[in-house]
């Protein structure tokens, strides 16, 4: 049997740590991890470290713990030269209080081996395996469509999805790279290891832990937002208050950002944050891989699921266009975004103050749920819900509710410092300045000469405020005024 890894460095580190009865991270042995694999009868053929914080970021000061990574992988590739399996680094980002999302990471890095070597005609009788500790890489288990992935932890996990309970014997010898590594109480079972009772590895082929039924979107869907009341509040009256599904999907569809919209949130009941937010970035990484026309809206402040909608590429997550961040005016900041300039990067959509009634709206007639249980989707027990809407009849409430608000799309001039609406060729440019959100006040939009934004009119009437970023709306006809005396830097909001 032959498999990929995928390694949470950090999860690992800590369980070597444990099982040498210290109390800081170790890092481990390549070599002598792909030598246990073979003694359990595994060939690696290439292994993917997700790490916290490498390589170092080009501005600030480096962490202890990137420090700690950059001195061991210098030290470590020098002995892999002669190994026979290939190392790919995953860096994570790191925030002010250490990695940020860096589960996640660990999840889409699985999901997305096991989508492309399923994909892949040249390889066979692959595996990917995930070694974490971490409870929610359960979450890969569950949501991979393409080949099997299996879980590998210093605990056994449950018996629904047991794979691979990693003995603190072994895991102690990963930290030595020149002893020999000899693994024992490992007994041989119809030709595969076991050992306590516990399966080392499946059948080859084994889905043990999949649920085909997660992240099935119904047919009739046409957008899909990723709801998560928890970070995606609006304050009223000096209270944060979740919008509901309804509201939620009232605001995207008021927006033009969607139709026949599809909500999907948390599962009640999931135990820790961290599983949260690996099931939302599981879910999201599903949709845009099965469905990668779709338009995808991410109404959240997770800091794992911003760190992902800043790095679509590291995420995995197919064809950025098609994804959109729906922000609030202001939220907690996580990280400095500024490192994520120039990457490959959902667009941002702001929610000024006076969207925050049509979010709590429960009595829309523009919209109407479909129930779970009826048609193409059975999950009783989803948190999803579908809304759909007359497409005509939405786009006039979307053009009336934007004439009342002054809500326009506009187009940019030569310099970007002025701007007009972009359906009104022979209107008056007037001077812009950016929305004073917390999202671009961390980012600020990349804005180019004829680039089509959206914004409103401030209460005087004399200037448009950037509520978005560049965004691909609509096709759009329209010269664009040149003048010499137009200054080549937007201001802040005034």
């Amino acid at each position: 049997m032959h498999a990929e890894l995928v390694i949470d460095l950090h999860e690992a580190g800590i369980d070597i740590g444990k099982a040498l009865d210290r109390d800081d991270l170790v890092l481990p042995s390549l070599g002598k991890i792909a030598s246990m694999w073979k003694q359990l009868g595994i060939t690696v053929d290439t292994m993917h470290l997700v790490v916290p914080g490498y390589p170092v970021q080009e501005s600030g000061q480096p962490s202890f713990s990137e420090l700690h990574v950059t001195t061991w992988w210098q030290t470590e590739s020098a002995f892999l030269e002669d190994e026979d399996f290939e190392v790919h680094v995953v860096p994570s980002t790191v925030g002010d209080d250490g990695p940020v999302g860096q589960n996640s990471l660990v999840v889409a890095t699985a999901l997305r081996r096991s989508d492309e070597l399923a994909a892949d005609s040249t390889t066979s009788d692959v595996s990917v395996i995930v070694m974490t500790s971490a409870f929610d890489a359960t979450v890969a288990v569950s949501y991979a469509r393409g080949v099997p992935v299996m879980l590998a932890g210093c605990f056994p996990w449950g018996q629904e999805i047991s794979h691979t309970h990693l003995k603190s014997d072994w895991l102690a010898q990963l930290a030595n790279r020149h002893a020999p590594l000899r693994l024992r109480d490992v007994a041989l079972r119809n030709g595969r290891p076991w050992s306590g009772g516990i399966a080392i590895c499946p059948t080859l082929g084994s889905t043990l832990g999949r649920d085909e039924s997660v992240a099935v979107l119904p047919t009739s869907a046409e957008s899909a937002v990723i709801h998560d009341p928890e970070y995606f509040s609006v304050g009223t009256d000096s209270i944060d208050t979740a919008p509901g599904a309804s509201g939620l999907a009232s605001v995207v569809e008021v927006l033009g950002l969607g139709e026949s919209v599809h909500v999907e949130g948390p599962l009640n009941g999931q135990p820790t944050d961290a599983m949260v937010e690996a099931t939302l970035l599981a879910t999201m990484y599903r949709y845009a891989r099965d469905h990668p026309q779709m338009p995808i809206i991410v109404a959240s402040g997770r800091p794992g699921l911003v760190v992902a909608t800043c790095d679509l590429d590291a995420y995995g997550l197919a064809n950025p266009r098609r994804f959109l961040r729906l922000c609030l005016p202001e939220r907690n900041s996580i990280l400095d975004e500024e490192i994520f300039i120039g990457r490959s990067m959902a667009a941002r959509v702001l929610l000024e103050r006076s969207l925050s009634e049509p979010l709590f709206a429960d009595d829309d007639s523009s919209v109407h749920s479909i129930a779970i249980d009826s048609g193409d989707f059975n999950r009783t027990s989803s948190p999803t819900l579908v809304l759909f809407t007359n497409p005509n009849s939405a786009r006039e409430i979307s053009k009336e509710w934007r004439q009342s608000c002054g809500r326009r799309f506009l187009m940019l001039g030569a310099q970007v410092t002025e701007a007009a609406p972009a359906d009104e060729p022979r209107s008056e440019f007037l001077p812009v300045s950016l929305g004073g959100s917390t999202d671009f006040k961390l980012r600020r939009p990349d804005l180019t000469p004829g680039s089509i934004v959206e914004g409103v009119l401030d209460t005087k009437r004399e200037r448009w405020i950037i509520v978005s970023d560049p965004i691909e709306r609509r096709a759009v006809a329209r010269t664009i005024i040149l003048r010499d005396d137009m200054p080549s830097i937007v201001d802040e909001a005034a």
